[in-house]
């Protein structure tokens, strides 16, 4: 393995973000597991350490893009696992399926309120606040607004389409048999997310489908605009 010089490896604030981001989507799949009442996953104690103590002779962005791939299958994992243990029969699989939509939703929401209910005790946060926060979430990976493509904005209404979703990370065959899932999953926490951040915006949410040879059929999208 090459190594890179020490000073190129120097963990920055935005690398600690996105092991924030990393720690905040595992702990959707740990809330799977503890809903179906499943062991816990063996990431739980490598995400509980502080980022310095993970780093090794390679790029602070390796070692995360590692560790983020890792966590994406393990939830690709964690979805069916959980699914098939609250199901007790193959007719039941949908509607575990929509208990696990619904804790999804449910941790999205907590955790909005937990990263912004100071900041908009007041004033619930504007449309365009709201969408900012959600590009440095948990969902988009990476801090930064890579992981959105805007497609349309005006002064009540926000359209963009998902960059980094289960769909477009279809290297891994497990992430791939689950993209639609986990897709409904993120898209789910999104919609709970910004539900914390005002509950006067409306988020209607499309997703993709996985096509031949877990090639995704479209984007997946959101759209947020004002109730009222």
């Amino acid at each position: 393995m090459r190594e890179q010089p020490w000073h190129f490896r120097r963990i920055t604030h935005e690398h600690e973000l996105w092991f924030s981001n990393l720690r905040d989507i595992h702990a959707l799949s740990s809330g799977w597991l503890a809903f179906a009442k499943l062991a816990p996953s063996k990431l739980d104690a490598i995400l509980a350490t502080e980022l310095g103590r993970l780093m090794d002779d390679t790029l602070p962005e390796d070692v995360l893009g590692r560790l983020e791939a890792r966590i994406w299958a393990e939830q690709a994992r964690a979805w069916q696992d959980a699914a098939r243990a609250r199901a007790t029969g193959s007719k039941d699989l949908d509607t575990a399926g929509a208990l696990l939509l619904e804790r999804s939703h449910d941790e999205g929401e907590r955790v909005g309120a937990r990263d912004w209910a100071h900041a908009f005790a007041a004033k619930p946060a504007t449309l365009e606040q709201a969408f900012a926060a959600l590009t440095g979430s948990a969902i988009a990976g990476r801090p930064g607004p890579a992981a959105f493509l805007i497609c349309r904005s005006v002064e009540n209404e926000l359209e963009a389409d998902l960059l980094r979703c289960p769909h477009s990370a279809c290297a891994d065959p497990s992430l791939r048999e689950r993209a639609d899932s986990l897709c409904a999953a993120h898209l789910g926490w999104m919609k709970g997310y910004v539900r914390a951040l005002n509950r006067g915006l409306a988020f209607d949410s499309r997703s993709a489908r996985a096509g031949a040879a877990g090639h995704a059929q479209g984007r997946c999208g959101i759209r947020l605009t004002y109730l009222n």
